[in-house]
This record gives C-alpha cells, sequence and structure tokens, in this order.
C-alpha cells in the first residue's frame, strides 16, 4: 500500500484511540463520582446490612433447632419455666397490693415500697399514678379501686438471644363507689361504681429479672349502684 493510501487509515485508527480515551476516561469519572455520592453510598450500606440479616436469619435457622436451643437455655443457666412461674406469683401480689389492699392514704404512700422490688420501676410508676387519690365534690379524697376481681398473666415466646419475653396482664376490678350528679330542675345524688380492665405489656428479662412497661389500655364501665 503506497504512502498515499496509508494515511488516511492510520488517521482514523488514531481517532478510534482518541474516542476510546475519551470514553473510557468519562466512565472512570462517573464511577468515581457515583462511589462518593452519600446516597449511593447509604444503599450500600442498607444493602450490606440486608445482606448480614439474611446471613443471620440462614444460620439462626441452621443453628437454633429444638436441641440447640435447649443447649442455650442450658448454658445461660436460666431455668424459664421457674423464672415465668416465680415473676407470675410477683406481679399476682404486686397486682393485689394496689387493687385490693390500697385502701387509705397511708395505705397509698407506702405503695410504691410495696411492690417496685417484685414489679420494677416504670410499671410500679404507672401503678402508682393509676392509684392517686380521687378528690371528690366534697373535697374529700378517696383511693380509686375497692376490689380486684381477676388478673390473668399470659408469658410469650421466649426471646433466647436477647433473653426476654413478651407479659400480659388483664387486670379486671371494681372502683369505689363515688357521687354522681343526674342533670335535671333538681340534683339527685347517686353513687356510681366503675366496673374497669387494665391491660398491660410488659418486656421481662429473664437474665436480671427485671420488667418494664411497654403499652397499656383502659376499659372502663360505670353502674349507678345506690341513690
Amino acid at each position: 500500500m503506497d504512502e498515499k493510501h496509508r494515511k488516511p487509515i492510520l488517521s482514523l485508527s488514531n481517532i478510534l484511540i482518541f474516542l476510546l480515551v475519551i470514553v473510557s476516561v468519562v466512565i472512570t469519572v462517573f464511577w468515581v463520582k457515583s462511589n462518593t455520592n452519600p446516597e449511593k453510598k447509604a444503599i450500600e450500606k442498607e444493602v450490606s446490612d440486608l445482606q448480614g440479616d439474611i446471613e443471620f436469619y440462614e444460620t439462626s435457622q441452621k443453628t437454633y433447632t429444638p436441641s440447640e436451643v435447649n443447649k442455650k437455655i442450658s448454658k445461660d443457666q436460666i431455668n424459664v419455666k421457674e423464672s415465668f412461674d416465680n415473676k407470675e406469683k410477683d406481679i399476682k401480689k404486686g397486682i393485689t397490693q394496689v387493687y385490693d389492699k390500697t385502701k387509705t392514704e397511708e395505705d397509698y404512700n407506702k405503695l410504691e415500697d410495696a411492690i417496685k422490688d417484685d414489679l420494677g420501676e416504670q410499671f410500679t410508676e404507672k401503678l402508682v399514678n393509676l392509684s392517686k387519690p380521687i378528690v371528690s365534690e366534697s373535697g374529700d379524697e378517696q383511693l380509686p379501686y375497692d376490689k380486684l376481681e381477676d388478673v390473668s398473666i399470659a408469658f410469650g415466646e421466649y426471646d433466647i438471644a436477647e433473653h426476654t419475653a413478651k407479659t400480659f396482664v388483664l387486670v379486671t376490678y371494681k372502683s369505689s363507689e363515688v357521687g354522681a350528679n343526674n342533670p335535671g330542675v333538681e340534683r339527685e345524688d347517686k353513687q356510681v361504681q366503675v366496673g374497669g380492665q387494665d391491660f398491660f405489656i410488659l418486656d421481662y428479662n429473664l437474665e436480671n429479672d427485671s420488667l418494664s412497661l411497654s403499652d397499656y389500655q383502659q376499659n372502663q364501665k360505670s353502674e349507678v349502684v345506690s341513690g
């Protein structure tokens, strides 16, 4: 091939090489920028965390077979049934003190110290708050609970990794009788008693034998008992 025909071919090759170099540089720049983009970094972290969770649960499925669970419980030296039985007794004792035995202001003033060791700080604080004396229209103070009718306690599934179990407490009670006035031309004094239920959801840590309050709901129904 003569010199006249060789130059255009070399020129075309140079152009192609130059274009390839430009494309490579552009791709490299975009790749570098994408690697420093905070959003991309965040997504990469989420994907990495998710992958870690998947691997954890896959391992857990293989590791936490019934026999392995029993081994883990034995290794932790936690007697789950005994812990549940003892904590159920503690809760019933504390609930009885609140709803059935707190009748005077003196009882109320001693209530926190009487139940705190068994029920923990958060649960105790809630119960003490619910038990505050009520001021009547005459200005007299009256304790809110008259009678404990029933208490039901149930424990959820034991989490061997966290050493915890959800605990559900349903309290059925009658309130003290309080005065009520019907609207009208003439006021008629009546006594009203509230029948209610308090429902508590707790987290029970078997490792340190502690309770913490997770949720609380109340259901009340008033009824006229005298007048």
